[in-house]
């Protein structure tokens, strides 16, 4: 049989074929489209404000929870070199225990009058479940009674979050390290 007494015999259903073919590729294309379209980075942002919030508010129960059960801090102790001229080895939590453990010790040790981190920049994986950040941390903090001391880690925070569970988690926090642009731009304030 011909392709021409093909259409002339059923001339409906070869319509409804290319028909549902169309609509079969439109969908197609709306899907890789919509699929390429980047997830919103604000959830991130609200979990590295909810840090310092939390820090600041002594909330330990819900600063833990910000984290993966297998999580990193670590302090690198820039500003602490930088400032008073004397080399510190950086500092590590690993797990949830130590975590909560770092948090708990800050209560013992520091009052922060102001915490903040500002210039947050979020860069997702494609694949849709990592992303990288980095931030500065800048307020205030009060040491055993002391003075109170300033906090500026001017682009010295790097974040690593995974989705557990379909919910961001931070995977690795590094704070306080140089900056990579420049190494020596001078953090004030330091925690320990």
């Amino acid at each position: 049989m011909s392709k021409k007494n093909l259409i002339e015999r059923y001339p409906n259903t070869i319509a409804q074929l290319f028909a549902s073919l169309a609509l079969a590729v439109s969908f197609a294309s709306l899907y890789i489209t919509w699929s390429q379209i980047p997830e919103s980075t604000d959830d991130i942002v609200k979990i590295i404000k909810n840090e310092a919030e939390f820090a600041r508010t002594r909330n330990l129960e819900a600063i833990v929870d910000l984290f993966s059960d297998d999580a990193v801090i670590l302090e690198a102790g820039y500003s602490y070199n930088y400032r008073f001229g004397k080399l510190r080895t950086t500092r590590q939590w690993r797990g949830k225990k130590d975590i909560r453990d770092r948090y708990e010790e800050l209560n013992k040790n520091v009052t922060f009058i102001a915490l903040d981190h500002t210039y947050i920049d979020v860069k997702l994986h494609p694949s849709g479940g990592s992303a990288i950040a980095t931030s500065s941390t800048q307020g205030s903090f009060r040491r055993n009674d002391q003075e109170v001391r300033p906090i500026n880690t001017f682009d010295g925070d790097r974040w690593e979050f995974i989705k557990v569970n379909n919910k961001w988690k931070i995977s690795s926090f590094s704070f306080d390290r140089p900056p990579i642009s420049d190494p020596f731009s001078g953090h004030i304030g330091s925690l320990r």
